[in-house]
This record gives structure tokens, sequence and C-alpha cells, in this order.
């Protein structure tokens, strides 16, 4: 396991591209992702959520397996909430047994 690593918008557009990904075209997919899942509006958790609140959540896997998915799913979470950080525990590609990612 690594170290916890904060992940700016130059680390993570850094990371798609190593992973071959074209950092456009991964955010255009989140736009339309995003914008299908709201396009009746904020869902009912969001709007039970006040605007100064704040959060920490914590991804844990179940089992052991291999970490895929770490920079687009930084990049989303960047995109709905650009000022808040992300902390990498682990790397893209790990090969872990139930680690806090």
């Amino acid at each position: 396991m690594m170290g916890s690593a904060s992940s700016t918008h130059d680390d993570i557009v850094a990371t798609l591209k190593d992973a071959g990904l074209d950092p456009a075209q991964v955010r255009t997919l989140i736009e339309a992702t995003f914008a299908e899942d709201l396009r009746w509006g904020p869902d009912v958790t969001t709007e039970a959520i006040f605007g100064d609140e704040r959060a920490t959540a914590q991804v844990v896997s179940r089992a052991h397996g291999t970490l895929a998915g770490v920079p687009v799913g930084a990049y989303a979470l960047q995109f709905m909430a650009p000022y808040s950080p992300a902390h990498r525990l682990t790397s893209q590609g790990s090969h872990e047994t139930q680690v806090h990612v």
C-alpha cells in the first residue's frame, strides 16, 4: 500500500493519459452520465444536504481483487465537487486484500 496522495486536477489528467485514456472523452462521459442521472433534478439525498455541509467518505474493498477505475472516479468527484480533495491510499492496478482506497 502506498502513502496517502492527494489528487490534483493535473495529477488526475496525467494518470488518465498514462492509462491510455483521453481526459476530454472521459469528461464528456462523466458529464453525460450525470446529465442522465440528474435529468429530473437533484436526487433526494442531494436535496437533504445543505450547501455548507462537509463529509468524509472511505471506499473499502470487500475482498481481494484488483483496483480499477481510480483516475476516472477521482475525475468524476472533481467534476461534481471541484474543491473536494481526494486522497489515494493505494494505486490503480493494486492487488491487495481489503484495503482503503
